[in-house]
């Protein structure tokens, strides 16, 4: 699973990418302090889910991501985080096109919990795509009609 980060504080974003890569099978292919550089970069990376910090004074999470939304075209699956965890965050981030919601200090079982969702949100994904495409027999049926029809 390849993955985005963007936060401006270096330490979390050190700490996360350390975790990710702690788990196993995580490719961190952007850790970004400015979520600017993040947005030119996000459609060149193609990760598999971004994790955003929500709190930046450059250019706070809910704009960037509305940028990767509606500029990029990138529907990736994007993960909120905040050390400013208020009641309601999480549902105010789901309502900004956010899909999950992390407070900091972040913790291994909660980040696990949402890795695999996302894991299994992809192979499901993929299991459709491949529900889609023709078998090698469907293949070799349309071949066989098209050779009776000529």
């Amino acid at each position: 699973m390849k993955v985005l980060l963007v936060d401006d504080e270096r330490l979390a974003l050190m700490q996360l990418e350390k975790m990710l890569k702690e788990l196993g099978n995580i490719e961190v292919v952007g850790a970004f302090l400015n979520p600017a550089e993040a947005l030119a970069m996000a459609g060149n990376l193609q990760p598999d889910v971004v994790f955003m910090d929500i709190q930046m004074p450059q250019m706070d999470g809910y704009k960037t991501i509305a940028a990767i939304r509606n500029e990029k075209k990138i529907d990736t699956p994007v993960v909120a985080m905040t050390a400013f965890a208020m009641p309601g965050e999480r549902k105010k981030c789901i309502t900004k096109d956010m899909d999950d919601y992390l407070s900091k200090p972040l913790e291994y079982n909660q980040l696990i919990g949402i890795l695999e969702k996302f894991i299994y949100l992809e192979k499901e994904k993929k299991k459709a795509i491949k529900k889609e495409m023709p078998t090698e027999s469907q293949k070799a049926t349309v071949k066989i009609k098209r050779n009776n029809k000529e």
